[in-house]
């Protein structure tokens, strides 16, 4: 019979042992990706409130320029719509891609009947008051 060779342990194998028992600790304790999105939640939190708030800010503009133009109570809704695009455009696109883009969606609302007028100053709100999401 052959006696078995022992192997020497390490400092570094013991530090390797310490670091593989303390993560399967960590996950006895806590499921880590539920920790990850915990950790998380407040800056979701966050950046979904600053997008909200510009969102009510658009509509509310929407509103004002609907109301006072008399425009059609059922129709108010798809220049809200085109309001969000607008921002969405001017946070998206720079240049002559922004004006292009900003272009055919204006077309399109023309096409489905929305008055120009209402749509450019919509626009020219939306530029003026800097809402644009971020």
């Amino acid at each position: 019979m052959t006696k078995k060779e022992k192997i020497k342990i390490t400092p570094q194998m013991k530090e390797g042992l310490e670091v593989r028992v303390e993560k399967y600790h960590k996950k006895l304790v806590g499921d880590v990706v539920t920790n990850r999105i915990d950790a998380q939640k407040d800056i979701q939190l966050k950046k979904y409130a600053q997008a909200h708030l510009t969102l009510i800010q658009i509509e509310d503009l929407v509103r004002k320029i609907t109301s006072t133009r008399k425009v059609n109570q059922m129709l108010v809704v798809y220049y809200m719509a085109f309001g969000r695009q607008v921002a969405k455009i001017y946070k998206k696109y720079k240049g002559k891609f922004r004006g292009r883009e900003r272009e055919i969606v204006r077309k399109n609302r023309v096409l489905r009947g929305l008055n120009k007028n209402v749509l450019d100053e919509i626009k020219e709100k939306i530029i003026k008051f800097n809402l644009f999401f971020r």
